[in-house]
C-alpha cells in the first residue's frame, strides 16, 4: 500500500507503448501517460500495460491507500461564549497549514495549533451572532470550514420605511449556515470551488429579511421602492420567500428555481448573501387571494 497525501503522482515507464486503467475512475484517473489524479479517499489499484508482438504481455499494478485531507467539520454553528475546534485531517508530515480567516469581528475569535497548523479552535463571542467562512490551506487544496454563531436572543431591528420603524426577531444563523454549507456541498459535488465570501452580499440580504414582514407586494421595500435598492451594487440573482423551516428547507426551497440553480452551477458566482430572520410574533402576508401569517422570512442573493 502506497499512502498518498497529495493530489497528484507519477507511474514512470522507460517503454512508452503502455496502456493505463484505473480500477476505481472515482478515486484516482489515470491518462495516457501514466499521470494519477486522486479525488477523494479510498482504495484503487492503477495497472499498465506493454503489450508487444514479439514478446508477448507485461503488466505492472500499484495499489494505491489514497488519503486525502478533509476537515473534522465542515460546518460549526456555536451559542455565544461556546468553544469548538476543528482538525485537517490526513495533512502530509512536514506540511504546514495555513487558515484565510481566524476570527469574525464581534463575533468569534479563532487559535491555530497544531504540529502542523492543522487545528482551529473557535470561541464564540458572548453576545455575537454571525456567519462566515474559514478557508483551510495545505498543499494547493483548500478546505471550506462555514461558522455560525448563532444568538436566540429576540432583538430590536430597525426597518427602513416601515411606519412604526423596528421588528422584534432575531436571525436564525444556525439555519442560515446550514443553507450555505448546502450550497457548497452542492458545489463541491459538482466540481466547482465553494463560496467563501459571504459578507459583501450578506448585509443587504439580512436587511431584506427583517423588511419581509411589511412589504406591500414581493419585489418591494415597506416605502413602495424597489427591493434591489437595498443590496450591494454586484448582485446578480435575488430569492426571497416566506416560510420555511430551517436551512435544508430554505435550500430545497431555492432550489425549485431555476434561476437560483443557474446561478448556484456557475463558476462565475463567487459571492453569497443569506438572510434568514425569525420574527416574535407571526405578520399577515398576502399570497394571491389568500393571507397567511409566518414568522420566517428568508433572502438569499448571489454574484
Amino acid at each position: 500500500m502506497i499512502r498518498v497525501y497529495s493530489s497528484r503522482k507519477y507511474l514512470r515507464a522507460s517503454i512508452y507503448d503502455v496502456t493505463w486503467n484505473s480500477s476505481n475512475e472515482a478515486v484516482a484517473y489515470v491518462d495516457e501517460t501514466g499521470s494519477v489524479t486522486f479525488f477523494k479517499p479510498g482504495t484503487v489499484k492503477i495497472t499498465g500495460t506493454y503489450t508487444s508482438g514479439a514478446t508477448g504481455k507485461a503488466t505492472v499494478t500499484a495499489t494505491f491507500k489514497v488519503a486525502v485531507p478533509s476537515l473534522s467539520r465542515i460546518c460549526v454553528v456555536l451559542k455565544p461564549g461556546k468553544k469548538a475546534t476543528v482538525k485537517l485531517k490526513n495533512v502530509r508530515k512536514g506540511a504546514v497549514v495555513s487558515w484565510s480567516n481566524t476570527g469574525y469581528s464581534g463575533t468569534w475569535e479563532g487559535v491555530t495549533g497544531g504540529s502542523m497548523n492543522e487545528k482551529l479552535t473557535i470561541t464564540a463571542d458572548k453576545n455575537g451572532t454571525g456567519l462566515s467562512v474559514s478557508v483551510a490551506t495545505v498543499d494547493g487544496m483548500s478546505f471550506y470550514l462555514v461558522i455560525g454563531i448563532d444568538n436566540p436572543k429576540f432583538m430590536e431591528y430597525s426597518v427602513y420605511g416601515y411606519e412604526g420603524g423596528s421588528v422584534m426577531g432575531r436571525y436564525d444563523t444556525k439555519a442560515m449556515a446550514e443553507f450555505l454549507d448546502q450550497v457548497n456541498r452542492y458545489r463541491q459535488a459538482r466540481g466547482l470551488t465553494p463560496i467563501s465570501n459571504v459578507g459583501t452580499l450578506g448585509k443587504g440580504s439580512q436587511l431584506r429579511a427583517r423588511e419581509l414582514p411589511f412589504m406591500p407586494s414581493f419585489w418591494k421595500r415597506p416605502d413602495g421602492s424597489a427591493d434591489i435598492n437595498a443590496y450591494d451594487s454586484s448582485v446578480k440573482y435575488r430569492y426571497e420567500g416566506v416560510g420555511p423551516g430551517g436551512g435544508k428547507a430554505a435550500f430545497d426551497a431555492c432550489m425549485k428555481q431555476q434561476l437560483f440553480v443557474d446561478y448556484i452551477s456557475s463558476s462565475d458566482t463567487t459571492m453569497i448573501g443569506i438572510g434568514i430572520f425569525v420574527t416574535k410574533q407571526n405578520y399577515p402576508i398576502k399570497l394571491g387571494n389568500t393571507t397567511r401569517y409566518f414568522k420566517r422570512f428568508i433572502a438569499a442573493s448571489y454574484g
